[in-house]
């Protein structure tokens, strides 16, 4: 990074030829500078058309121009000093608009682009000495207001003319930048979100996206169900990425049915999702479209190794509401959980064993550590003698990940996880939600927060 006040001087004699090297010196000077490549481009149209002018009816015997760049703490300042007499016009400098008048039209011409270009122009009368021109460059793009902002990616003034779709292959790209451009603070939410990601993702047709676009192809939504080898047959819905001028509930609206209509073509018993807590538009806008809330998982979204995250909601939406088989859990758990299942419609029984559950061989568990969701996960399939053994020595592992703590997802189908629910609680576990992964599965889930 170029130190700041270090000017950086040359001398330009006064030919055509020199232009180019002088250009991508001070290119390269702006973006050594910090200042992003197509800022630098409108210095370099800039300073082109203001040598231009200067050079105009000048005789090669005249002396040199002396250029210097210089390192400000808001951008980059450029001073061109003349020592001929001749200088511009100083009340063409001061006109924001282009004279009307045809004389000179090349010349205004030029300035007005270069006053454009610039964010200050101004001209030092120096006598003898010549004239110096000072022209200033931010290194940010100013702030546009909102109600004057015509780029392209502005939405139309009828939502309703957006078509929902797919995306193609090579279309990673176009996803990202929307993100990145109008959605950051959700774009740090899902890291995986990058173009090589969602390409592989698309290859490995684990991902069916869907997109609001306009006519012209241009991307203002995405939302996507992403299928999970544990459970194909619930896939996990994203939640929609709107600009933030369209409405939400309508466009998101569009998205959710549009995904739905996925989900039920390829035969999916139930579609879940997790959400911020805080976020009662999106929560309002999956609910009405018949998810309901199964889970409250905490440390979901925004943390870090040096503080605790915010809480989610896992809502799910059945498609196919089969008839449940026996539920094992004790009194605590079923109060907590039965009415998660009825407000889905579900009615399950619930019972507990009577007698002592046999264990039979070594446990079967499914261990996970996921960068996105920043937790842990451990999914009990087969309870044998060494369960808690497995489930500790699973906890010393994780731990040393950074993670703030991990969930456990019990099937309650089977006695044991009733049967154990008691030493389960002793060891830190607390009872947060259910995930119906129907067909053929119903889970309860468990959280462990780990102490930093």
């Amino acid at each position: 990074m170029i130190p700041f006040q270090e000017p950086l001087a040359v001398t330009l004699p006064r030919h055509p030829a020199f232009f180019p090297p002088l250009l991508t010196m001070g290119t390269s000077f702006f973006i050594n500078s910090g200042g992003a490549r197509n800022r630098s481009l409108r210095m370099e149209l800039a300073l082109e058309e203001l040598l231009l002018a200067l050079f105009r009816e000048t005789p090669h015997a005249a002396p040199p121009l002396e250029i210097s760049f210089r390192r400000a703490p808001l951008g980059v300042r450029v001073i061109i000093t003349d020592s001929e007499q001749r200088h511009l016009d100083p009340l063409m400098l001061q006109n924001e608009e282009l004279p009307p008048t045809p004389d000179f039209l090349e010349e205004k011409l030029g300035i007005f682009l270069m006053k454009k270009m610039a964010d200050l122009v101004s001209l030092h009368q120096r006598g003898e000495a010549g004239n110096a021109y000072h022209l200033f460059f931010s290194l940010e793009e100013p702030p546009v207001p909102k109600e004057l902002s015509k780029t392209k990616g502005s939405p139309p003034g009828d939502y309703r003319v957006l078509q929902v779709g797919s995306l193609r292959s090579g279309e990673a790209g176009k996803i990202t930048a929307f993100l990145q451009e109008f959605c950051p603070d959700s774009f740090r939410q899902v890291p995986w979100l990058s173009p090589e990601k969602i390409r592989n993702l698309l290859l490995s047709e684990k991902l069916v996206p869907s997109t609001l676009r306009n006519k012209e192809e241009e991307i203002f939504g995405f939302s996507g169900l992403l299928y999970q080898e544990e459970n194909p047959q619930a896939p996990h819905m994203l939640c929609p990425w709107i600009h933030p001028e369209l409405p939400f509930a309508e466009t998101g609206g569009q998205m959710l049915s549009y995904l739905l209509d996925q989900a039920d073509s390829r035969g999916c018993s139930a579609v879940n999702s997790l959400l911020p807590s805080g976020e009662t538009s999106q929560i309002d806008l999956f609910l009405k479209h018949g998810f309901f809330q199964c889970a409250r998982i905490p440390d979901c979204f925004d943390f870090t190794r040096h503080a605790p995250g915010k809480t989610g909601d896992l809502l799910c939406r059945i498609s196919r509401k089969e008839s449940l088989p026996p539920l094992f859990a004790d009194w605590e758990d079923q109060r907590r959980i039965e009415p998660l299942l009825r407000s889905a419609g579900l009615f399950p029984a619930f019972t507990i064993p009577q007698l002592d559950t046999p264990l039979f061989g070594r446990s079967v568990l499914h261990i996970t550590a996921s960068g996105e969701e920043l937790r842990g996960e451990i999914r009990i399939l087969h309870f044998g003698v060494d369960v808690f053994l497995q489930i500790r020595q699973a906890l010393k592992h994780l731990r040393k990940l950074g993670i703030p703590g991990v969930l456990l997802k019990l099937p309650l189908e089977k006695p044991q996880t009733a049967a154990f629910a008691e030493k389960i609680h002793e060891m830190g576990f607390n009872t947060c939600g259910v995930m119906p992964n129907l067909p053929g599965s119903m889970e309860m889930l468990l959280y462990l927060p780990f102490k930093p």
